[in-house]
């Protein structure tokens, strides 16, 4: 089993992105990273209200993936991490939770990263995220930690996760 978690990761739908990115993922890290979490049969955080799912397809599905050899492993990662199959559905039921978290990603446009933290931080689960504005940076690592259930979910970001699979 990796050291990043048991069961189960929180996963921002940029490090997904960056997959494929040159200048993000030059020495291959996210691929590593997510090969290593599928090697263990890692399931992938979701919430009950579809707000993390709806963005997936979204960021994911586009042309570069569409129009991929097949074959390719970016193509076998994202079947295995897009499947409804391999997903931990976690209830938002703590509105304390999700104010609190609201008020430290204060932006009404980023209901899926206000998400993505609350499912880390509800199941006590790592969130990876290349997102420093608002969830992986210095200052916004600094408002999160702020927030109590935060305690045991490590916020890192593809490049620390992978270092510690």
């Amino acid at each position: 089993m990796n050291a990043l978690t048991s069961d189960a990761v929180a996963i921002d739908t940029n490090v997904f992105s960056h997959l494929t990115d040159k200048k993000v993922n030059a020495d291959g890290h996210i691929g590593d990273l997510l090969s290593a979490l599928m090697a263990d049969n890692i399931r992938l955080l979701a919430d009950d209200r579809g707000v993390i799912d709806g963005e997936y397809p979204l960021h994911l599905l586009t042309e570069k993936f569409l129009q991929s050899e097949p074959g390719r492993d970016e193509v076998y990662l994202l079947e295995y991490w897009l499947s409804p199959d391999n997903r931990e559905v976690v209830a938002v039921d703590n509105d304390d939770l999700l104010r609190k978290i609201e008020r430290a990603i204060n932006a009404k446009d980023e209901k899926v990263d206000q998400m993505l933290v609350y499912v880390a931080f509800a199941k006590s689960r790592p969130l990876v995220s290349n997102d420093y504005k608002h969830i992986s940076g210095k200052e916004s690592k600094k408002r999160l930690r702020k927030i109590p259930e935060s305690k045991n979910a490590a916020i890192l970001t593809s490049k620390e996760a992978a270092a510690r699979v």
